[in-house]
């Protein structure tokens, strides 16, 4: 009996025991549906956040650590083991590794926002790098917006120096321009100069360092300005400058900069380069003064200079200092004065393959109150500058008489010369005028000098090439050679409707005779007619030709047996009508916004404007998977997970539902 007691003690007592077990067994998979334990990541990852020790994790591909990540040829990578673009247990089998890109298995109710850690979205990053094509736009802006993801959630992301110089390496392989590198490859940059001191110049994985000796904080040791360039097979691939100030040790740090210059090539952004390097604002420091080509007419200053231990651009942040031609800045003259900066700011009027013609404005930059700021003549004016495509755009060459047009561009090309800008516009022009004056050798030979050797998608390539062809088929009139210029490409060296018009003008067409009769019968299809009544106006007949690129025109009788004629507006009836569009895609401004002034507050702004303008039309899977990110920085989650739902469940099969889907975890 005791030993019976005893043992429906031990039993209660054992019973005891199991329930906090069983209670916290229960427990577990409740706490991980309100996100404290981030149930997608692998076992052995490491939130870097929380254990700063713990070694970082490598990528989960078959490309050897510590190859040489910058070889000439792309590192042939597998699939990532992880499937980093599908939420757990959003698989039909949860135990199943296979990646699939069906969309969600569960209501939007059952998906939390996912608790990130670095491996995993670096995974992800990295994934999407390797599918990155020439002319994949959306795939382009998509890596974009993962790597401000990165740069958000893991500044210093990724920790482990090989890691990092593996997405170095998938980066810097695709296309020449496609990807902002900066970030990714700043510490990169400070590891090799701090293993190449007392070097100039030097390489290292294939980038080309190359610093030069500046005064950039006062202190000990001379500064340097450091330009990082990448080339490979005679393309461009990254180049860049940076300021970098002297330690007691020898050594150097790159300063964080508070401007932004992506580096070349990116964007429209086409070349940097060091304009000055000395002390332009008399404050005994050196300024680095670039100058940017990023595609408009008159390139960009940026006036950087070491403060507080940022490199800054002393630029008024609310201008821009475009420069077509210095006119003044006095860098040599004596005393504590800052020189003024003069410069000639252009804008384009006109822009290649149409005429080049510009128009500038001068300005004067005053350095105050710790900034460059901009000052104008009240009385300055935008003055067109004088060039052949400005003059000859200005001539309407095609309403003059033929030979009078004729020696206006060969005036032109004398004065100008062959290789102005404008040239090949310019001779192109005039082999049609040499067609309409009946010189078909003179237009055949004219037009051959400017074909691009070995191009024929070039514009120059194009238009010569059609208006051979028309020559060379007998019974084309100079209209039809005129259409076929029209029909080649954008920006035809011909006026279709001032050829027309001229040849209207000389025709003699009888009120007796039905208009449309006389005009088929001499060349000239009719695509449609109507008459025209209005109050006080005679009536008169809208024909729109058959004929590329032509205009309405108005025929009404003149009263003395003959149609008079005159270019009109379309009839109401056959005005054009704007469909709406399918689709809002993304502004452009929109991912300025983010991706350069870092505002997801703006990014919302103008996506709702976008959205209250065009009621309808919803937006595309870009355009939303930017919305919900500006809507999780700017700290609702709530929208922005269910934005990424939308997304997933919508376009499952895009890029946009491959990356929205993996901010998503089942609860």
């Amino acid at each position: 009996m005791q030993y019976q007691g005893f043992q429906r003690i031990g039993f209660l007592f054992s019973t005891l025991l199991l329930i906090p077990v069983f209670m916290i067994s229960i427990a577990l998979p409740i706490q991980a549906q309100d996100g404290s334990f981030a149930t997608n990541t692998p076992v052995g990852s490491v939130n870097t956040s929380e254990e700063e020790d713990a070694e970082p994790p490598i990528f989960t591909t078959n490309t050897p650590v510590g190859s040489s990540a910058m070889s000439d040829e792309v590192t042939e990578t597998t699939p990532l083991i992880f499937a980093t673009n599908t939420p757990i247990g959003a698989m039909p089998d949860a135990s199943s590794e296979i990646m699939t890109q069906t969309g969600p298995q569960d209501l939007l109710f059952n998906y939390g926002m996912r608790v990130w850690f670095e491996a995993d979205f670096v995974d992800l990053v990295f994934e999407q790098i390797q599918k990155l094509d020439a002319e994949d736009e959306d795939t382009e802006l998509a890596i974009n917006l993962l790597l401000y993801e990165l740069e958000n959630r893991f500044p210093s992301a990724p920790i482990n120096p090989e890691q990092r110089l593996q997405l170095i390496t998938a980066m810097i392989n695709t296309p020449a321009g496609s990807l902002d590198m900066r970030q990714i490859l700043r510490p990169f940059i400070q590891t090799a100069i701090d293993n190449n001191l007392g070097n100039s110049t030097f390489e290292a994985e294939g980038f080309t360092f190359d610093l030069t000796p500046a005064n950039l904080d006062g202190l000990g040791e001379t500064d340097r300005v450091v330009r990082v360039s990448y080339e490979r097979d005679g393309t461009l691939f990254y180049d860049e400058y940076l300021l970098a100030t002297a330690n007691n040790q020898g050594s150097f740090t790159i300063l964080p900069t508070t401007y932004d210059i992506p580096a070349v090539p990116f964007g429209d952004i086409e070349s940097v380069s060091i304009e000055y390097l000395q002390d332009v604002n008399r404050d005994s420091l050196d300024e680095l003064v670039l100058r940017v080509d990023d595609g408009n007419v008159s390139d960009r200053f940026y006036i950087i200079e070491y403060r507080n231990g940022r490199a800054v651009d002393l630029v008024d942040p609310s201008l821009e200092l475009r420069v077509g031609e210095v006119v003044n800045w006095n860098l040599l003259s004596e005393g504590r004065a800052v020189p003024e900066l003069t410069v000639l700011e252009s804008r384009a009027n006109s822009d290649y393959p149409d005429w080049q013609c510009n128009s500038q404005i001068e300005y004067t930059w005053r350095y105050e109150r710790n900034l460059y700021r901009r000052f104008q003549d009240l009385n300055a004016r935008y003055n067109q500058v004088d060039s052949m495509g400005c003059t000859l755009a200005d001539a309407n060459l095609f309403s003059l008489p033929v030979p009078e047009a004729i020696g206006v561009v060969e005036s032109a090309l004398l004065d100008y010369g062959f290789d102005a800008p404008s040239g090949n516009r310019a001779l192109m022009t005039l082999s049609m005028l040499y067609v309409i004056a009946g010189r078909l050798d003179d237009a055949r030979n004219t037009a051959s000098s400017i074909i691009t050797v070995d191009d024929e998608t070039t514009w120059e390539s194009r238009q010569a090439n059609a208006l051979i062809q028309a020559t060379n088929a007998s019974g084309n009139t100079a209209l039809d050679i005129c259409e076929a210029l029209v029909m080649a490409s954008e920006f035809p060296a011909c006026d279709i409707n001032a050829v027309l018009g001229s040849l209207l003008d000389v025709l003699n067409l009888d009120t007796d005779v039905d208009l449309e009769t006389q005009l088929n019968d001499l060349g000239l299809p009719v695509l449609e007619t109507v008459v025209v009544s209005e109050v006080g106006r005679a009536d008169r007949i809208a024909v729109s030709f058959g004929l590329a690129g032509t205009d309405w025109w108005g025929f009404y009788d003149g009263r003395d047996g003959l149609y008079r004629v005159e270019p009109i507006d379309a009839p109401i009836t056959f005005i054009e009508v704007i469909e709406p569009q399918a689709i809002l895609m993304t502004p452009q401004n929109a991912v300025d916004a983010l991706l350069i002034e870092g505002n997801p507050a703006r990014v919302l702004t103008i996506i709702n404007n976008l959205v209250i303008e065009n009621p309808n039309t919803p937006l595309s899977p870009s355009a939303l998977y930017i919305q919900a990110l500006a809507h999780e920085f700017s700290g609702d989650r709530e929208r922005a997970r269910a934005i990424y739902y939308q997304i997933w469940d919508t376009y499952p099969d895009t890029i946009w539902g491959e990356i929205a889907s993996p901010h998503l975890e089942l609860r």
